[in-house]
């Protein structure tokens, strides 16, 4: 028999993995353990958030369990949008569909986001075509 709960929020798999630890609250240098966890899926949380915080994160075995460190600060562009970057240079121009089928372990809202911030800042720019059989508009990013 099976006990039914009420107004449990819902959490996508991908962040549920320690969405309750304290990502933002880390300086440099410091650390928090965890336990009951693999390694492979604290790494993709350490990936998750870093990329959703802008900020550097490594997870190592220890005998205790895996302690998870805030490592440096990434600069000025997340990894993720570094990634973005990557890939716009390297196709000279490219859509947001194509930029989510190649970076497919990546949720597409962290790729807005991305692309939301490299557009505030001046990294890339916007341009607005038309499909020529189908007349539907498609937006490319390109780098400045």
């Amino acid at each position: 028999m099976y006990k039914i709960d009420t107004d449990i929020p819902y959490t996508s798999k991908k962040n549920a993995v320690l969405s309750d630890a304290p990502w933002d609250q880390l300086d440099i240098g410091h650390s928090f353990l965890v336990k009951n966890i693999g390694l492979s899926d604290v790494r993709k949380a350490c990936n998750y958030y870093g990329d959703l915080h802008s900020k550097a994160f490594r997870a190592c075995r220890v005998p205790e369990g895996i302690r998870i460190w805030r490592v440096k600060e990434v600069g000025e562009r997340s990894s993720l949008e570094m990634k973005v970057y990557d890939f716009v240079a390297k196709y000279r121009g490219i859509t947001k569909g194509v930029l989510i089928n190649k970076l497919r372990n990546k949720s597409p809202e962290l790729i807005d986001q991305a692309l939301e911030n490299m557009l505030e800042k001046g990294i890339l720019l916007s341009k607005m075509s038309f499909h020529p059989r189908s007349g539907n508009p498609i937006i490319k990013y390109e780098v400045l």
